[in-house]
């Protein structure tokens, strides 16, 4: 997350009769195989359009809904 990246957990549980969409999908008992992160770069010319605002006298904020930490990252990279 400090280096902008998505984090995705990839898990698996057996189920032996299944489940339907009315069950919905269980909360617990699932196995992690892994950990992957994926970086999805900023846009070309995000950071001189933030410059340009700013120097516009434009206060720029950022809304998000990803974690803090991959938010901070994105922030800074946008300047």
């Amino acid at each position: 997350a400090n280096e902008a990246l998505r984090t995705l957990c990839l898990a698996y549980m057996d189920i032996e009769n299944g489940f339907s969409a009315e069950e919905g999908i269980p909360a617990s008992g699932f196995t992690c195989i892994g950990i992957v992160g994926i970086k999805d770069p900023v846009r070309p010319g995000v950071r001189e359009s933030v410059e340009l605002c700013r120097r516009a006298g434009i206060m720029v904020r950022m809304v998000t809904g990803d974690n803090i930490n991959t938010a901070k990252a994105i922030a800074r990279e946008c300047g």
